[in-house]
């Protein structure tokens, strides 16, 4: 990414308290992170690196952005933000050049027509032409004689029918189509189904059809792989009708749907949709739960002890 958006607001009540060196630490771990489209290195001496931390105070205003602005995942500090920028741009990036390529076929495509339609004007022309021109052979380049020669009248039975009459010579008959074509048995791919539910849901929620190229094969191959060919075509529709928030803002991309596949499985089986805010509620109440926990656990031996007595 060459650009992103930064709100300045947003971002001065996010960092009023950082000091000068976290200030500057934080904005180049952005720049970088939005540039490389990437997680920040796990390794804090990498990432000093890369936005060039080099005394001991710059490293250490480093460390201490890293733990308070993002999240440690297997591949490197994530943040959430930073995340769903960068699949959004990626997903307005395909749109930006499906519609480019739409535009430049209709200009093919006139080009094209413009061309058929004078030599189709041309063609014409020549076939007016040869109907005209006579079709009886001429002996010697001499017109033939109007006047019947009796001496040479003999019956000429090669346009004659059974009961006497004559007949037109045949219509000369059309080819037959070469055979191999497309619809001669040509096996089905495995993902075919798979993107036909994917692109109906898809063109039902956002009104046009998604993009479909070799990063669109990958992707379409990954989740059959994953999810068998029988419920592949299910959980990407169920995928395009998701309310999650970082799916609708991504414009529900494939890629989304690849890297939560079992997730989708699951909540599709279910007939349940688990959006970021329901998942927080959850992780709450789980804590809340692990708080209290211990004084339940008490409490009930209390009342064990004293139904004993």
């Amino acid at each position: 990414m060459n650009f992103y958006k930064h709100h300045l607001g947003d971002y001065a009540a996010a960092t009023s308290h950082l000091t000068w060196d976290e200030d500057c630490a934080y904005r180049r771990l952005l720049d970088q992170y939005y540039k490389r489209e990437a997680a920040i290195p796990a390794d804090p001496k990498d990432a000093c690196r890369w936005i060039r931390a080099t005394s001991a105070r710059q490293r250490k205003a480093v460390e201490s952005v890293l733990h308070e602005f993002f999240t440690l995942e297997a591949d490197g500090w994530h943040q959430k933000r930073c995340d769903e920028e960068i699949v959004q741009a990626n997903a307005q990036a395909e749109t930006n050049k499906r519609i480019a390529d739409d535009r430049e076929a209709r200009r093919k495509a006139r080009f094209v027509n413009d061309s058929s339609t004078g030599q189709q004007g041309r063609n014409t022309g020549e076939r007016a032409r040869v109907v005209h021109e006579p079709s009886t052979p001429t002996h010697g380049g001499r017109e033939p004689s109007q006047t019947p020669d009796s001496t040479s009248q003999t019956p000429d039975t090669r346009h004659q029918t059974p009961s006497g009459g004559t007949t037109s010579p045949r219509t000369p008959r059309l080819s037959t189509p070469p055979v191999g074509s497309a619809a001669a048995g040509k096996p089905e791919a495995p993902t075919t189904a798979t993107w036909a539910a994917y692109s109906e849901a898809y063109a039902a929620r956002y009104g046009q059809a998604p993009v479909r190229n070799a990063t669109v094969n990958g992707l379409l191959a990954n989740v059959v792989a994953r999810l068998g060919g029988a419920e592949a075509p299910l959980v990407a529709a169920f995928y395009v009708g998701h309310q999650h928030r970082l799916y609708v803002s991504a414009g529900h991309a494939l890629n989304l749907l690849v890297r939560d596949a079992e997730k989708l499985r699951t909540e599709w089986a279910t007939g349940r949709q688990v959006t970021g805010t329901q998942a927080a509620q959850a992780d709450k109440t789980q804590t809340n739960f692990n708080a209290f926990a211990p004084m339940l656990a008490e409490a009930q031996q209390q009342e064990t002890d004293h139904a004993k007595h």
